[in-house]
């Protein structure tokens, strides 16, 4: 005998649990334009920003091998929870960053958060609806991913062509203390 599966979800719950799918490319791709900016920000080469990318999809990766597991022994809601909390957390210390080794160290932290939380959309979906529903339902939530991909970068930019710059240009924010990177970074 299965157990009954719940009446119906409330009507946001797919787009909830959609942008939670979708908050890593997300993350990525709306980062990837102020790389170039951030780098000569900080007044280091570019290959040390690209590693915020690589230390970020390791994250990730390390966050969905726990979180899964944990999720299942002590409930979806609390690791959901609590990976969206230190994903936002770790967001608002990296709008605070001072350098590039410390933006890798939080990227990755945030990208924890963010393979917690995104873990368990997938069994959220099949937890809340017939094995029938939920092949209909999952469609959806996966053209939310695969359009964040493509929206991202396009909001990165112009989030970064609209930036308040207190230097005037990127270039000229190398070590002066009126410049915060984190005013470059979204995700």
């Amino acid at each position: 005998m299965t157990a009954a599966k719940p009446a119906h979800p409330p009507r946001y719950f797919l787009f909830f649990v959609a942008t939670i799918v979708a908050l890593a490319p997300f993350a990525i791709d709306t980062y990837l334009p102020a790389l170039p900016t951030m780098a000569a920000a900080l007044g280091v080469d570019i290959v040390q920003m690209n590693l915020t990318m690589s230390t970020y999809m390791a994250g990730f990766a390390i966050g969905q091998l726990i979180g899964g597991p944990v999720s299942d022994q002590i409930g979806r809601r609390r690791i959901g929870v609590a990976g969206l909390l230190l994903f936002i957390a770790t967001s608002l210390l990296i709008a605070n960053a001072e350098s590039a080794l410390e933006i890798q160290v939080l990227r990755a932290v945030q990208a924890f958060g963010g393979g917690f939380a995104s873990v368990i959309c997938m069994a959220m979906v099949r937890d809340s609806y017939s094995a029938a529903e939920a092949a209909k339902r999952f469609p959806t939530v996966m053209l939310v991913m695969l359009s964040a991909p493509l929206l991202a970068p396009v909001i990165g930019a112009f989030l970064l062509d609209r930036r308040p710059n207190p230097c005037g240009s990127a270039a000229s924010c190398r070590n002066t203390s009126k410049f915060s990177p984190g005013a470059l970074t979204a995700g």
